[in-house]
């Protein structure tokens, strides 16, 4: 075999070799995991980068919130005497996130009111987000803080029944004596220079009927049987409804006290001391007044007597700020109430007629509805009978005529309007009225039941708006309900 065959025998297996090789390398796999594990390492560095970035970009945005929140919180406060536009732009530039500001701070005109506002904007350029072409990422924040309030209507519902004599737990100090220094303090924080003309409270003490005083009674239809005191029967269709019916004729309660009087020496007496219908001026409603001192005087003058009707109290209250109860009260004589005030209750506000008035419920007891006694009505018809029961209490009467049944004797005599567990679901009636109409209900159970509890639990317009208290944070609780209503507050 010649050496020219050889070579070209040599040259055809090389290229048989290689030819083999080629088709082995197509079909072998090896190292595409290798391949496919780059691919997924480098999407996960992007995602990963990504998560770095929006976390950095979320922990400066968080920071400058602070920032700005705290500035115009600050400048907001009508106690703050620099100018407010420069006290955020200062709180801003010492914080950690620097001169964040977009625009100058805007800040309300003078007034009872001041709202400040202001924005930051933040540019941070990222670090991961390039490899995506994404080089910055923009946010900013927005806040706006108010001090002062609009046109505020408060009714103030406060129990003065006969346990509020009871002592505070391991005090000497009576509950009635703690509630005074805390309703004194309530309408001091409110009845304030910069509020006039803006705040109103009516007053409404409540035990087991409340006292409309002589001149909201006369602008009501009733029976009228009597000039002693000023309560009417509240029928149940009254706690049925959210507005007040004028055209119903009203029965006047008769002047009686179903609780017994004792003298010094413990013998039953037979003064009138707590008749069911209070019968004091003091006891009676105050409506829609900023003068502080006739609603402190009337405070400092309360007397513990009578039992619980939270569902009355409630609904009083209510009609304080009810605007189909208006026109009893813009019948009062001129000068009852404040000529500013003369359009309150004002009306609710809507979509097609919004308003700036705010109204507020702030409801305390110290127990539970529980059952009163009415007069019959045919123990109760004459000037002669009148006159009698102005001058026996209830039980001193019965002491009298010990040879009679007393069982028998309550049964003709007198009878319950209702049972406490139709007070109960009339008071949660009044609740919902006043919370479907917009009206914010604060609620306080000092010393109550745990029954008590549970019903002003459920009345609070929010579980955050219920207080609970043995009595001796009862002063605190209302300066917080108070700080609430003219609160200074984020509103963005």
């Amino acid at each position: 075999m010649t050496m020219t065959k050889l070579k070209m025998i040599s040259q055809m297996k090389l290229r048989a070799a290689m030819l083999a090789q080629t088709r082995h390398f197509k079909r072998s796999e090896q190292g595409s995991m290798i391949v496919f594990t780059l691919f997924i390492l480098v999407l996960m560095l992007i995602v990963s980068g990504m998560a770095v970035d929006f976390m950095r970009l979320e922990s400066r945005r968080s920071q400058m919130q602070g920032a700005i929140d705290s500035g115009v919180l600050a400048a907001a406060d009508l106690d703050q005497n620099l100018p407010p536009a420069e006290v955020v732009r200062d709180f801003v530039a010492k914080s950690d996130v620097g001169d964040c500001l977009t625009e100058d701070p805007y800040v309300s005109p003078p007034g009872n009111s001041r709202t400040v506002s202001a924005t930051c904007g933040l540019n941070l350029n990222t670090f991961f987000l390039k490899l995506i072409g994404v080089d910055a990422l923009n946010t900013t924040v927005t806040t706006m803080a108010t001090e002062g309030v609009g046109e505020v209507e408060v009714s103030l519902i406060l129990d003065i029944s006969g346990s509020m004599d009871d002592p505070i737990d391991g005090t000497t100090d009576r509950k009635i004596d703690k509630l005074e220094e805390a309703a004194t303090g309530f309408v001091n924080a409110l009845l304030v220079p910069e509020f006039e003309d803006r705040i109103s409270i009516s007053l409404i003490p409540y035990s087991a009927q409340v006292s409309l005083g002589p001149e909201l009674y006369d602008t009501l239809n009733t029976t009228d049987i009597h000039g002693i005191s000023h309560c009417v029967d509240l029928p149940a269709f009254t706690f049925n409804t959210q507005e007040w019916n004028n055209n119903v004729v009203y029965d006047q309660m008769p002047h009686f006290q179903w609780n017994p009087h004792y003298d010094n020496g413990g013998n039953l007496a037979a003064n009138i001391t707590e008749p069911t219908c209070p019968m004091y001026a003091f006891e009676d409603i105050i409506p829609h007044s900023q003068n502080a001192t006739a609603l402190n005087n009337a405070i400092a003058a309360f007397e513990p007597r009578g039992g619980t009707a939270i569902n009355i109290g409630l609904r009083w209250g209510l009609n304080m700020l009810e605007p189909s109860f208006r026109p009893n009260l813009q019948a009062l004589p001129n000068g009852t109430i404040d000529a500013v005030f003369s359009n309150r209750p004002t009306d609710y506000p809507t979509l097609a007629a919004p308003n700036n008035t705010v109204k507020y419920i702030v409801l305390m007891t110290d127990g539970q509805n529980d059952v009163s006694r009415n007069l019959q009505s045919w123990a109760y018809d004459s000037p002669s009978e009148v006159a009698h029961w102005a001058d026996m209490n209830w039980w001193y009467f019965v002491s009298r005529h010990g040879g009679w049944n007393t069982s028998n004797m309550i049964d003709r005599y007198t009878y319950r309007p209702y049972e406490s567990s139709d007070a109960d679901t009339y008071m949660q009636s009044m609740c919902d009225f006043a919370r479907d109409a917009g009206i914010t209900v604060f609620t306080i159970a000092m010393d109550s039941t745990a029954h008590g509890e549970d019903q002003m639990r459920q009345c609070a317009t929010d579980p955050s708006l219920y207080h609970e208290t043995n009595g001796a944070s009862l002063t605190t609780i209302f300066d917080d309900i108070a700080t609430q209503i003219t609160d200074l507050r984020l509103t963005q």
